[in-house]
């Protein structure tokens, strides 16, 4: 039998999801900190061996609702089962499901938590759900979490307001930022080569879909060129290129003008994506202000104002080249250093 230094239990290793991105980024920055540890990742149907070099076996990515919410049952009991040794709690760690803070072992290091997604209407059973039950199980969570944890780490800002003011401290809260990159400089010829107007994250969950922004594109499809990818968007003026792996999602934002955020957080991995490539990002101005972006590579708008909206967009489609934005490159370099300080002490 193989001696491991660390046990981590993943609900999502893959490469070209958000959840399987942040928990990779997640273990390399472990990694850092612990280079000489031989570490096993375990899924619910695949391992995966870190020795010197990472994630020696492939991913074959199983997604339904099943392996997304339920899962994470067998994942306590396989960290309880190798408690004895260093165990994490790699992702799928929303805020929610305060019933993985009640049964996960007290030794356990934690992923980045998630969550905050914000409900502005009743429009079906979920969103009712998410408006009313939410607030309570995250004050669930938080109350194991202040008994069971001394730190703990928030994917972003968006659940601090929950959050006990004299436990901010022990929170790291803004991890995404850490796959922010800084740039140093722009290249102004891979600006001008653009070949769509508008690339945009088809997700047709209910808490991802947005009525407004279908609204605003078909409103604009007869006059610009769309790319979607994710989920398929019926439009004959739209190019749909589907579920695609992550370097080929980096590549079509790098061919677009603008990419369309989603209107419930301004730090999702696209919208990280959109700045690493260059994109400008459009995004719900009602989104809360403690999350940070680039002001002078984002466009406000309201969502729900079409003729409004797509005034702006319009005029942001003549003036799209991507710039430097000092202000944000300064907050990214007092962030990293932020979490590297928090993670050493962490992990």
């Amino acid at each position: 039998m193989r001696k491991f230094d660390c046990i981590i239990w993943a609900n999502d290793f893959s490469h070209n999801q958000g959840e399987g991105i942040l928990a990779r980024k997640f273990l390399r920055d472990y990694i850092k900190l612990n280079p000489k540890e031989i570490i096993k990742v375990k899924t619910f149907h695949q391992e995966f061996i870190v020795d010197k070099k990472l994630f020696k076996k492939k991913v074959i990515l199983k997604k339904n609702f099943f392996y997304n919410y339920f899962t994470f049952v067998y994942g306590i009991y396989y960290l309880y089962s190798n408690r004895k040794k260093k165990i994490i709690y790699l992702n799928y760690l929303p805020l929610w499901n305060f019933l993985l803070f009640l049964f996960l072992p007290r030794k356990v290091i934690l992923g980045p938590i998630t969550g905050g997604v914000q409900v502005n209407n009743f429009n079906n059973l979920e969103n009712i759900l998410r408006k009313v039950f939410f607030p309570l199980f995250y004050r669930i969570s938080l109350f194991l979490i202040y008994k069971k944890y001394k730190k703990v780490i928030f994917s972003t800002f968006l659940l601090k307001k929950y959050i006990k003011k004299d436990y901010i401290s022990s929170c790291l809260l803004g991890y995404v930022y850490n796959i922010f990159l800084r740039q140093k400089k722009f290249n102004s010829k891979a600006n001008n080569k653009k070949k769509f107007d508008i690339i945009f994250y088809n997700r047709n969950y209910s808490s991802k879909r947005s009525k407004h922004i279908r609204n605003i594109l078909n409103y604009m499809a007869n006059n610009i060129k769309v790319c979607v990818i994710g989920d398929k968007y019926i439009n004959k003026n739209f190019y749909n290129y589907g579920y695609v792996n992550h370097n080929q999602a980096l590549r079509l934002i790098g061919k677009s003008k603008l990419a369309f955020g989603s209107g419930e957080n301004i730090t999702s991995l696209f919208a990280i994506d959109s700045y690493n490539c260059g994109t400008k990002l459009i995004y719900d101005k009602r989104l809360l202000s403690e999350n940070f972006i680039s002001k002078i590579n984002s466009i406000p708008i309201k969502f729900e104002d079409i003729l409004s909206s797509t005034g702006i967009i319009r005029k942001s489609l003549l003036d799209y080249k991507f710039k430097r934005d000092d202000n944000f490159c300064d907050f990214l370099k007092k962030k990293k250093k932020e979490i590297n300080f928090f993670l050493k002490d962490y992990l």
